[in-house]
Protein backbone atom coordinates (compact mmCIF):
# COMPACT_ATOMS: atom_id res chain seq x y z
CA UNK A 1 0.00 0.00 0.00
CA UNK A 2 1.42 3.30 -0.96
CA UNK A 3 1.54 6.19 1.47
CA UNK A 4 -0.90 9.16 0.87
CA UNK A 5 1.63 11.92 1.90
CA UNK A 6 5.32 11.67 3.53
CA UNK A 7 5.04 13.60 6.29
CA UNK A 8 8.47 15.78 7.18
CA UNK A 9 7.73 18.19 10.25
CA UNK A 10 5.79 17.39 12.26
CA UNK A 11 7.08 18.95 15.72
CA UNK A 12 5.01 21.61 16.73
CA UNK A 13 5.55 25.41 16.04
CA UNK A 14 3.41 26.47 19.35
CA UNK A 15 2.12 24.84 22.12
CA UNK A 16 -0.66 27.31 22.07
CA UNK A 17 -1.82 27.31 18.46
CA UNK A 18 -4.79 27.38 19.04
CA UNK A 19 -3.86 30.86 20.72
CA UNK A 20 -2.10 31.90 17.36
CA UNK A 21 -3.74 34.37 15.20
CA UNK A 22 -2.79 34.05 11.29
CA UNK A 23 -3.47 34.94 7.89
CA UNK A 24 -2.99 34.17 4.32
CA UNK A 25 -0.14 35.34 2.40
CA UNK A 26 1.38 35.19 -0.86
CA UNK A 27 4.62 33.65 -0.89
CA UNK A 28 6.22 35.38 -4.30
CA UNK A 29 7.71 32.65 -6.78
CA UNK A 30 10.40 35.23 -7.80
CA UNK A 31 12.42 34.41 -4.61
CA UNK A 32 11.89 30.45 -4.14
CA UNK A 33 10.12 29.26 -6.94
CA UNK A 34 10.04 24.91 -6.53
CA UNK A 35 11.38 25.48 -2.60
CA UNK A 36 10.04 23.05 -0.13
CA UNK A 37 9.30 25.81 3.26
CA UNK A 38 9.33 24.30 6.26
CA UNK A 39 6.42 24.71 8.63
CA UNK A 40 8.29 27.35 11.55
CA UNK A 41 9.85 29.65 8.38
CA UNK A 42 10.26 32.96 9.19
CA UNK A 43 8.62 35.63 6.03
CA UNK A 44 9.35 38.56 5.48
CA UNK A 45 7.17 40.78 3.53
CA UNK A 46 8.69 42.37 0.19
CA UNK A 47 8.05 45.94 0.40
CA UNK A 48 7.87 46.35 -3.11
CA UNK A 49 4.78 43.94 -3.97
CA UNK A 50 3.09 42.89 -0.49
CA UNK A 51 4.26 39.52 -1.19
CA UNK A 52 6.16 37.47 1.04
CA UNK A 53 9.42 35.38 0.95
CA UNK A 54 12.00 33.39 3.35
CA UNK A 55 14.00 35.48 5.23
CA UNK A 56 17.40 34.32 5.96
CA UNK A 57 20.64 35.56 8.03
CA UNK A 58 24.17 34.60 6.58
CA UNK A 59 27.88 35.20 8.61
CA UNK A 60 30.45 36.91 6.55
CA UNK A 61 33.25 34.01 6.16
CA UNK A 62 36.85 35.05 7.67
CA UNK A 63 38.88 36.55 5.09
CA UNK A 64 35.59 37.49 2.79
CA UNK A 65 34.95 40.88 4.92
CA UNK A 66 33.45 43.66 2.88
CA UNK A 67 35.25 47.21 2.72
CA UNK A 68 34.96 50.31 0.99
CA UNK A 69 37.57 49.75 -0.86
CA UNK A 70 36.09 46.49 -2.53
CA UNK A 71 33.10 45.44 -4.31
CA UNK A 72 33.60 41.18 -3.12
CA UNK A 73 32.55 39.58 -0.32
CA UNK A 74 32.14 36.17 0.85
CA UNK A 75 29.33 34.34 3.49
CA UNK A 76 29.94 31.14 5.47
CA UNK A 77 27.25 29.59 3.69
CA UNK A 78 27.12 26.59 6.36
CA UNK A 79 25.81 28.93 8.83
CA UNK A 80 22.76 30.24 6.94
CA UNK A 81 20.08 30.54 9.35
CA UNK A 82 16.54 30.41 7.30
CA UNK A 83 14.52 28.59 4.36
CA UNK A 84 15.63 31.51 1.38
CA UNK A 85 18.15 32.61 -0.09
CA UNK A 86 20.25 36.01 -0.93
CA UNK A 87 19.32 36.82 -4.36
CA UNK A 88 20.98 38.70 -7.36
CA UNK A 89 19.66 42.35 -7.04
CA UNK A 90 19.17 42.14 -2.88
CA UNK A 91 20.06 45.05 -1.50
CA UNK A 92 22.11 43.80 2.00
CA UNK A 93 22.74 45.49 5.32
CA UNK A 94 24.22 43.75 8.32
CA UNK A 95 21.43 42.56 10.97
CA UNK A 96 22.28 45.72 12.71
CA UNK A 97 21.18 47.90 9.75
CA UNK A 98 24.89 48.44 8.53
CA UNK A 99 24.34 49.64 4.99
CA UNK A 100 26.43 47.37 2.57
CA UNK A 101 24.91 47.71 -1.01
CA UNK A 102 23.47 45.87 -4.28
CA UNK A 103 24.16 41.63 -4.88
CA UNK A 104 25.69 42.05 -8.66
CA UNK A 105 26.19 38.45 -8.16
CA UNK A 106 26.34 35.93 -5.91
CA UNK A 107 27.13 32.11 -5.63
CA UNK A 108 24.85 29.85 -3.54
CA UNK A 109 27.12 27.44 -3.20
CA UNK A 110 30.36 28.93 -2.26
CA UNK A 111 28.79 32.37 -1.32
CA UNK A 112 31.35 33.95 -3.48
CA UNK A 113 29.58 37.78 -4.70
CA UNK A 114 30.32 40.85 -6.24
CA UNK A 115 27.76 44.08 -5.21
CA UNK A 116 26.92 46.74 -8.00
CA UNK A 117 29.73 48.81 -6.25
CA UNK A 118 32.25 49.15 -3.56
CA UNK A 119 30.86 48.20 0.14
CA UNK A 120 29.14 51.05 1.76
CA UNK A 121 30.48 50.49 4.85
CA UNK A 122 32.93 47.67 6.01
CA UNK A 123 31.98 44.62 7.76
CA UNK A 124 33.92 41.78 9.40
CA UNK A 125 33.92 37.97 9.37
CA UNK A 126 31.36 36.58 11.92
CA UNK A 127 29.33 39.04 11.14
CA UNK A 128 25.49 38.50 9.63
CA UNK A 129 24.23 39.88 6.35
CA UNK A 130 20.47 39.95 5.09
CA UNK A 131 18.04 41.73 2.79
CA UNK A 132 17.90 45.45 3.65
CA UNK A 133 14.53 45.77 5.93
CA UNK A 134 13.63 48.68 3.57
CA UNK A 135 13.33 45.71 1.05
CA UNK A 136 12.36 42.50 2.89
CA UNK A 137 10.24 44.23 6.06
CA UNK A 138 9.72 41.92 9.43
CA UNK A 139 8.88 45.47 11.53
CA UNK A 140 5.20 46.78 12.26
CA UNK A 141 3.90 43.24 11.99
CA UNK A 142 5.15 42.48 8.59
CA UNK A 143 6.90 39.08 9.58
CA UNK A 144 5.22 36.02 9.69
CA UNK A 145 6.04 32.29 10.48
CA UNK A 146 4.90 29.60 7.81
CA UNK A 147 2.10 27.53 9.19
CA UNK A 148 2.39 24.07 7.56
CA UNK A 149 5.26 23.07 4.68
CA UNK A 150 4.35 24.57 1.71
CA UNK A 151 6.13 24.16 -2.03
CA UNK A 152 6.58 27.31 -3.55
CA UNK A 153 4.81 26.74 -7.44
CA UNK A 154 7.49 27.46 -10.19
CA UNK A 155 4.79 29.23 -12.32
CA UNK A 156 2.73 31.32 -10.22
CA UNK A 157 2.85 32.95 -6.58
CA UNK A 158 2.13 30.64 -3.91
CA UNK A 159 -1.24 30.85 -1.59
CA UNK A 160 -0.33 29.64 2.04
CA UNK A 161 -1.39 30.61 5.93
CA UNK A 162 0.80 32.06 8.03
CA UNK A 163 1.13 33.25 11.78
CA UNK A 164 1.31 36.81 13.31
CA UNK A 165 0.80 36.64 17.08
CA UNK A 166 1.04 33.95 19.18
CA UNK A 167 3.15 31.85 21.33
CA UNK A 168 5.91 29.58 19.46
CA UNK A 169 8.41 27.43 20.28
CA UNK A 170 11.89 29.41 18.83
CA UNK A 171 13.79 26.05 17.27
CA UNK A 172 10.95 24.97 15.48
CA UNK A 173 11.35 27.85 14.00
CA UNK A 174 14.19 29.85 11.76
CA UNK A 175 13.77 33.27 14.21
CA UNK A 176 16.99 34.79 15.29
CA UNK A 177 17.81 36.96 18.19
CA UNK A 178 18.05 39.81 15.96
CA UNK A 179 14.55 38.90 13.64
CA UNK A 180 12.96 38.80 17.23
CA UNK A 181 13.96 42.59 18.03
CA UNK A 182 12.81 43.49 15.07
CA UNK A 183 9.72 41.57 14.62
CA UNK A 184 8.56 43.19 17.91
CA UNK A 185 8.56 40.19 19.89
CA UNK A 186 10.49 38.96 22.79
CA UNK A 187 10.97 35.72 24.46
CA UNK A 188 8.78 34.47 28.15
CA UNK A 189 10.95 31.32 28.77
CA UNK A 190 13.30 29.21 28.00
CA UNK A 191 13.09 28.46 24.23
CA UNK A 192 9.10 30.13 23.29
CA UNK A 193 8.55 33.42 22.63
CA UNK A 194 5.58 35.43 21.78
CA UNK A 195 5.12 37.72 18.71
CA UNK A 196 2.57 40.33 19.07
Amino acid sequence: MNPIATVRNTALVSRFDHLACETGVLLDKTYQAGVRLLRGALLGKIVASGKYRAYVEINVKTGGDFSTGAATFTLDVPTKIGQGDLEVGDVITSVGGTALGTILTYNKTTGVGTLAANSSNNLAAGQKVKVSEAVLSLANKAGRLLKDETLVAADQDTPCAAYFEGFFLQDQTTVTAAALTTLGGFTIESGEIRLV
